[in-house]
Protein backbone atom coordinates (compact mmCIF):
# COMPACT_ATOMS: atom_id res chain seq x y z
CA UNK A 1 0.00 0.00 0.00
CA UNK A 2 1.88 3.33 -0.84
CA UNK A 3 -1.06 6.43 -1.46
CA UNK A 4 -0.03 9.56 -2.41
CA UNK A 5 -2.56 12.40 -1.74
CA UNK A 6 -0.72 16.05 -1.97
CA UNK A 7 2.32 16.67 -0.34
CA UNK A 8 1.93 13.59 1.89
CA UNK A 9 2.74 9.89 1.19
CA UNK A 10 2.27 7.23 3.19
CA UNK A 11 4.50 4.09 2.31
CA UNK A 12 3.12 0.43 4.58
CA UNK A 13 5.83 -2.00 5.65
CA UNK A 14 4.38 -5.17 7.04
CA UNK A 15 6.34 -8.35 8.62
CA UNK A 16 3.17 -10.95 9.65
CA UNK A 17 0.30 -8.87 11.56
CA UNK A 18 2.29 -6.15 11.89
CA UNK A 19 2.23 -2.88 10.34
CA UNK A 20 3.79 0.05 9.91
CA UNK A 21 2.99 3.31 8.33
CA UNK A 22 5.59 5.81 7.18
CA UNK A 23 4.52 9.03 6.09
CA UNK A 24 6.42 11.93 4.65
CA UNK A 25 5.85 15.36 3.58
CA UNK A 26 3.12 17.31 5.30
CA UNK A 27 -0.02 16.09 6.68
CA UNK A 28 -2.73 18.40 5.41
CA UNK A 29 -7.12 17.51 4.87
CA UNK A 30 -6.39 15.35 2.43
CA UNK A 31 -3.04 13.59 3.92
CA UNK A 32 -5.62 13.84 7.28
CA UNK A 33 -8.12 11.47 5.91
CA UNK A 34 -5.54 9.20 3.91
CA UNK A 35 -4.33 8.47 7.08
CA UNK A 36 -7.38 7.21 9.00
CA UNK A 37 -8.27 5.19 5.91
CA UNK A 38 -5.46 3.34 5.81
CA UNK A 39 -5.48 2.58 9.45
CA UNK A 40 -9.15 1.76 8.93
CA UNK A 41 -7.85 -0.58 5.96
CA UNK A 42 -5.10 -2.63 8.12
CA UNK A 43 -7.76 -3.00 11.22
CA UNK A 44 -10.04 -4.55 8.67
CA UNK A 45 -7.12 -6.26 7.47
CA UNK A 46 -7.16 -7.90 11.22
CA UNK A 47 -3.70 -6.47 11.40
CA UNK A 48 -2.31 -6.83 15.55
CA UNK A 49 0.19 -3.70 15.67
CA UNK A 50 -0.31 -0.86 13.97
CA UNK A 51 2.76 1.76 14.25
CA UNK A 52 2.40 5.33 12.60
CA UNK A 53 6.32 6.68 11.94
CA UNK A 54 6.06 10.37 11.56
CA UNK A 55 9.73 11.01 11.60
CA UNK A 56 9.73 11.87 8.34
CA UNK A 57 7.18 14.91 8.46
CA UNK A 58 8.12 17.84 7.45
CA UNK A 59 5.07 19.38 8.69
CA UNK A 60 1.95 18.46 10.92
CA UNK A 61 -0.42 20.82 12.11
CA UNK A 62 -3.90 20.33 13.88
CA UNK A 63 -5.64 18.36 11.59
CA UNK A 64 -2.12 15.99 11.24
CA UNK A 65 -2.78 15.71 15.20
CA UNK A 66 -6.31 15.25 14.34
CA UNK A 67 -5.49 12.23 12.25
CA UNK A 68 -3.22 10.32 14.69
CA UNK A 69 -5.70 10.37 17.51
CA UNK A 70 -8.28 9.51 15.08
CA UNK A 71 -5.72 6.76 14.13
CA UNK A 72 -5.26 5.54 18.13
CA UNK A 73 -9.23 5.51 18.20
CA UNK A 74 -9.76 3.19 15.60
CA UNK A 75 -7.50 0.75 16.47
CA UNK A 76 -8.60 0.84 20.24
CA UNK A 77 -12.00 -0.15 18.99
CA UNK A 78 -10.61 -2.80 16.98
CA UNK A 79 -8.25 -3.83 19.97
CA UNK A 80 -4.99 -3.48 18.20
CA UNK A 81 -2.17 -2.16 19.23
CA UNK A 82 -1.21 1.44 18.55
CA UNK A 83 2.41 2.42 18.55
CA UNK A 84 3.77 5.84 17.36
CA UNK A 85 7.05 7.37 16.53
CA UNK A 86 7.00 11.15 16.66
CA UNK A 87 8.45 13.28 14.13
CA UNK A 88 11.87 15.07 14.34
CA UNK A 89 12.48 17.90 16.06
CA UNK A 90 13.32 19.85 12.52
CA UNK A 91 9.38 18.70 12.02
CA UNK A 92 7.11 22.27 11.46
CA UNK A 93 4.61 22.13 14.07
CA UNK A 94 2.50 25.54 13.68
CA UNK A 95 1.16 26.42 17.16
CA UNK A 96 -2.37 25.93 17.98
CA UNK A 97 -4.49 28.85 18.96
CA UNK A 98 -6.92 27.97 21.66
CA UNK A 99 -10.26 30.19 22.03
CA UNK A 100 -12.02 29.11 25.64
Amino acid sequence: MAVRGGSLSIEHWSGGHEHVLVLRGEIDDLGADDVSNSVQQLCAAHARIVELDLAQLACIDHRGIGAVIAAKGICERHRIEFRLVPPKSSARIPPVHLRL
